[in-house]
């Protein structure tokens, strides 16, 4: 496995098909939970810190990967900064820094990480978000404004328990990237582009085909949620 350090926020992992079989990981498995995976996310996250100094134990992370013609893979794990600043512009309840010089001083370089991070978002087309915890899906989506139009649906891994949110993206406007910072602080990780929504689609089960936000934010209100009313 070979890592490539992009930036302070930023790295990059390229794995051979030799890697992955000695490994004994199908590309198909990585937009799951399985404990090969996480294990290939722990070495990543090792060598990250061995060998440029780079934590990565916090989140949100956004985490992109690509297969190669060769049948390799590479993985591009991205630390997302700036979220506290992007939440007190849209109003969210997002923890704010105290520090407003501090603040100040870094905010042309978090400007020009998230533009990079939208702009991302956006080329992927879509990003899956993952979650653990049921009820604290719905308590997210109730942060998020019931009028939205943006494209969404909600499956499940039977084996793993865990929740995938996937979220389709257009245009970047304000409200998508409210939506973006609000979804990637809340959730376990997230994962980009249209081979992992494909795998998501393919070996999970759906939950909510459509609206699934909008619909996971009226269990909190309502109490009850018929499953997989699709």
């Amino acid at each position: 496995m070979k890592a490539e350090r992009i930036n302070q926020d930023q790295i990059r992992f390229t794995l051979s098909e030799i890697d992955l079989q000695q490994r004994n990981l199908k590309v198909s498995e990585l937009a799951y939970g399985s404990e090969k995976t996480k294990a290939l996310f722990a070495d990543m996250m090792k060598t990250a810190l061995d060998q440029f100094g780079m934590d990565f134990s916090q989140k949100p992370l956004m985490i992109e990967a690509i297969p190669l013609e060769d049948s390799g893979l590479t993985i591009t794990v991205t630390r997302v900064s700036g979220m506290a600043e992007l939440g007190a512009l849209f109003g969210s309840n997002l923890p704010e820094e105290q520090d407003t010089a501090a603040r100040q001083e870094r905010a042309p370089e978090e400007a020009g990480q998230e533009q990079g991070a939208f702009a991302g978002l956006l080329a992927a087309g879509c990003a899956i978000y993952i979650f653990m915890d049921f009820e604290q899906l719905c308590q997210v989506a109730r942060r998020i404004p019931g009028n939205l139009t943006i494209r969404n649906a909600l499956y499940r891994n039977l084996k793993t328990g865990e929740y995938y949110l996937i979220v389709h993206y257009k245009k970047m406007d304000h409200a998508e990237r409210f939506i973006t910072a609000v979804l990637s602080q809340y959730c376990e990780s997230w994962v980009l582009g249209e081979h992992a929504k494909m795998l998501v689609v393919e070996h999970a089960k759906p939950v909510v085909k459509a609206r699934a936000i909008q619909k996971l934010a009226g269990v909190e209100q309502d109490g009850g949620f018929e499953y997989a009313k699709v």
